[in-house]
C-alpha cells in the first residue's frame, strides 16, 4: 500500500508537468523555452487572478504546511505568534508596493528584484544576489528534504529514486522560466487543499481545549525562548516579508500596482487562516504525542490516524505543496545565479543566458540532493531561509526613503550583517535568532553611511567597470 502513496502522487505531478508544457505552447505559440533573462525571471502583464493563485501556491509549501507544524510542535505558540505576525509584514509590504512597483517598471533595464535593489551597481548586485541565492537555495532544499522525510516516514525503500524524479519534475517546470511555474500552480493549489482538508478533519477529531489546557504554561504563552527573543522576533520577522523576492517577482508581473495590491490582500486572508490552522494542528499533535524523536516529522503523524484513501489524498496534497514552492524557489535561485554572473561579466552577461540558467538549475539540484542525504535539519533550514532576508531590509528601506544611493554603505552592511549572523549561529547554534544581530548590524551601517558616505563613482550593471 505504501507504494501507491508514492506512485499515484508522482504520476499526477508528471501529468501536471505535461499539461504545463502544452499550456505553455498554447500561450506562447511555441514550445521553445524563454531566451532572455527578462523572460526567465518575469511574466509581464499577468492577471490579478493568476498572481493570486501563484502567491498562494508558493506560500503553501513545505515551509508552512510541514515545517511550520513541526516548529510549533517544538516551540509552541512562540512560533505561532511569529507566523501570524507575518501578516503584519504583508500589510507593510502592501503599503510600500505602489512606490516600488512604479520605480521598478520605470527602468527598462531591470527585470528582477535584485537588480532593482542594486541601484545599477554591479558590486551591490553581486552581494544582494548572493543573499537571495542563499535564501532560495535553502527554501528549495527544505521542500525536497520534506519530501525525503515523507518517503522515509511511509517506509518506502526507493525514496532516493523518487526524490530524484520529484526534483526532475520541478526542474522541468522551471526550465520554462517563471511562466512555466505559473502554469502549474492552479492545479497544485487544488491538490494542496486536499491536505488542508485532512488537517481540518484531524483538528475536529482530536483537538480539545481540555488536553491543550494541560500543557506547560511556557509552551502556551509563547515564552519558550524567553520574552526578549519573542519581542525581537515579533519585530523582525514581519519585516522580512518586505524583502521577499518571490513576493516582489509576482507583484512586478501584475499589469498595475492596484492589481498587485489586490493579490496581496487575498494572500493575507488565506495565510491568516493557514497559520491559525497550522498552529492548532501542531499544538494538538504535541498534546497527543509529546515524545517524537524528530519534530520535523510531526505533520506526518496525521497520516497514521487516517484511513488509506484519506492518506493517499493527503500525500498527494503534501507533494503538491512541496513542488509548488520548490519550482518557484528553484527559479529564484537560478535567477540569483544569473544576476551574480551579470554582476561579474557586465556587458557579456546576456550572451547564452538561457544555457547558464539551465546549467545552474542542474547544478543546484545536484547540490541539494547531496545536502539532503547528509540529514539536514528541516526546521533550521526553513528558519535560516525565512530570516536571512533581514540582511536586505536596510538596503530596501534606504532605497525607498533616502535619495542618495549609499552603494558602499549597503555593500558593507550586507557583509557585516552576514558576519554577525554567522557568528551568532556559530556561538548559539540557534537558527531562530541568528539573523537578529545581523539585521541590527546592517541597519547601523546603513544609518552611519547615510551620514558620512561621500560621493563615490558607482559601477553600473553591464558597464564592465
Amino acid at each position: 500500500m505504501t507504494d501507491i502513496y508514492a506512485i499515484v502522487p508522482i504520476f499526477l505531478i508528471i501529468a501536471s508537468a505535461v499539461w504545463a508544457i502544452l499550456a505553455y505552447r498554447r500561450d506562447t505559440g511555441s514550445a521553445k523555452p524563454p531566451k532572455t533573462q527578462d523572460e526567465i525571471s518575469l511574466v509581464r502583464n499577468a492577471s490579478q487572478a493568476t498572481v493570486t493563485w501563484t502567491h498562494v501556491a508558493t506560500s503553501l509549501g513545505g515551509a508552512v504546511t510541514i515545517s511550520f507544524i513541526g516548529l510549533i510542535y517544538r516551540d509552541g505558540t512562540f512560533m505561532l505568534a511569529i507566523g501570524i505576525s507575518f501578516i503584519l509584514g504583508l500589510l507593510i509590504y502592501r503599503a510600500i508596493l505602489p512606490v516600488v512597483y512604479e520605480r521598478f517598471h520605470s527602468n527598462p533595464n531591470v527585470s528582477s528584484f535584485e537588480e532593482y535593489l542594486s541601484c545599477e551597481s554591479s558590486v551591490l548586485l553581486f552581494f544582494v544576489s548572493c543573499v537571495n541565492f542563499f535564501i532560495f537555495f535553502l527554501l528549495t532544499t527544505a521542500q525536497f528534504t520534506a519530501a525525503y522525510l515523507l518517503f522515509d516516514w511511509l517506509g518506502i525503500d526507493y525514496r532516493i529514486p523518487l526524490l530524484i524524479i520529484l526534483m526532475a519534475i520541478a526542474g522541468s517546470y522551471v526550465a520554462y522560466g517563471l511562466r512555466g511555474v505559473f502554469l502549474t500552480e492552479k492545479i497544485q493549489v487544488v491538490a494542496v487543499c486536499a491536505w488542508l482538508l485532512v488537517l481540518i478533519a484531524y483538528c475536529l477529531r482530536f483537538s480539545s481545549v481540555e488536553s491543550i489546557a494541560q500543557l506547560d504554561i511556557m509552551y502556551l504563552s509563547g515564552l519558550a525562548n524567553g520574552p526578549v527573543v519573542l519581542m525581537l522576533a515579533l519585530i523582525l520577522f514581519p519585516l522580512t516579508a518586505i524583502a521577499r523576492s518571490d513576493l516582489w517577482q509576482r507583484s512586478f508581473s501584475c499589469s498595475s500596482h492596484e492589481q498587485a495590491q489586490g493579490a496581496i490582500s487575498r494572500l493575507m486572508i488565506v495565510m491568516a487562516f493557514i497559520y491559525a490552522l497550522m498552529g492548532v494542528v501542531g499544538i494538538t499533535i504535541f498534546s497527543l504525542n509529546p515524545d517524537l524523536s524528530n519534530y520535523n516529522n510531526a505533520a506526518y503523524t496525521v497520516l497514521d490516524s487516517s484511513n488509506p484513501i484519506v492518506s493517499l489524498l493527503a500525500v498527494t496534497g503534501i507533494l503538491a505543496a512541496l513542488v509548488s514552492t520548490a519550482d518557484s524557489s528553484l527559479n529564484l535561485t537560478a535567477v540569483a545565479a544569473l544576476n551574480i554572473r551579470k554582476a561579474i561579466m557586465g556587458n557579456r552577461a546576456p550572451q547564452k543566458a538561457y544555457i547558464f540558467y539551465i546549467v545552474s538549475l542542474a547544478l543546484i539540484l545536484i547540490c541539494i540532493f547531496f545536502l539532503i542525504l547528509n540529514d539536514v535539519d528541516l526546521g533550521s533550514v526553513v528558519l535560516l531561509a525565512s530570516t536571512a532576508g533581514a540582511l536586505l531590509l536596510p538596503t530596501l528601506g534606504a532605497l525607498v526613503l533616502i535619495k542618495e544611493p549609499l552603494i558602499y554603505s549597503k555593500v558593507i552592511s550586507i557583509i557585516f550583517g552576514a558576519m554577525a549572523a554567522i557568528a551568532t549561529l556559530a556561538i548559539t547554534g540557534d537558527a531562530t535568532i541568528a539573523f537578529i544581530p545581523g539585521f541590527f548590524v546592517s541597519l547601523i551601517v546603513v544609518g552611519l553611511g547615510w551620514r558620512v558616505e561621500p560621493s563615490f563613482g558607482i559601477a553600473k550593471i553591464g558597464s564592465g567597470e
